[in-house]
């Protein structure tokens, strides 16, 4: 969506094979649009030092922080501590380290957007979720005080929270690799889309430069909490 307004992108994630896939997928419609990809392992400090040093001569109008993942459902008490490392290193160490270092870059042009895709999992607590609903709470902390600390710059800062997203890695990643129980919450439902929560942050940053979207959030239609009020078919 970025792309089709002309936007120049720069694609982060862990895996090369994706950005290349991710990249010829979006020049395949819009051809004159410029993508570079970086290689960055979102929970590794060192690694997201050397991304934003090789992104020295860029300029950054907007960041979108969209790594995120779920290890489990056991209770809380339960869980690994090697996945509530994993947990917080990845969605929330990791967007912290980025926007501390992009930002400053901002605030000395007194311009740009940082958008923190956050979880309506971040207020709609369950249980199972102890770790991955107390990172997204952490988020929705992280996001609001950054807005106050920067309310006097012309930078926003944005939360969209959405509730079950199809389509993706997320609930495989979650179940470890079971199909079978990754595809059980979306049963019934017509769930949101990665298109759809994509339009919502475009929809963001897109708005006049005196609106500010502070925190977004949406389910899909017969969805009312993340876990507890769902209509299936």
């Amino acid at each position: 969506m970025f792309a089709e307004k002309g936007a120049n992108l720069v694609l982060v994630a862990r895996r090369k094979e994706k950005l290349v896939s991710v990249k010829e997928s979006i020049l395949a419609m819009f051809p004159n649009v410029s993508i570079r990809y970086e290689l960055c392992d979102m929970t590794q400090v060192t690694q997201i030092d050397a991304l934003v040093e090789r992104l020295a001569d860029t300029q950054v109008d907007i960041i979108v922080n969209n790594a995120g993942l779920a290890l489990g459902t056991e209770s809380g008490d339960r869980v690994a501590i090697e996945d509530v490392i994993t947990m917080f290193n990845t969605n929330v160490i990791g967007v912290m380290t980025l926007t501390n270092r992009i930002a400053p870059q901002m605030r000395s042009r007194n311009s740009g957007d940082i958008v923190n895709i956050g979880s309506v999992a971040g207020s709609d607590h369950y249980a199972g979720g102890a770790i991955y609903c107390a990172t997204k709470s952490a988020i929705d902390a992280y996001t609001d005080c950054l807005r106050m600390d920067l309310v006097e710059t012309n930078i926003r800062v944005i939360g969209i929270n959405p509730g079950l997203v199809s389509g993706t890695e997320f609930s495989l990643v979650r179940f470890r690799g079971d199909s079978q129980l990754a595809s059980a919450p979306y049963k019934g439902l017509e769930c949101l889309t990665a298109m759809d929560v994509a339009d919502q942050v475009l929809y963001a940053v897109t708005r006049p430069h005196n609106v500010q979207i502070a925190q977004l959030n949406s389910y899909c239609t017969h969805q009312g909490h993340a876990k507890y009020v769902i209509a299936r078919d």
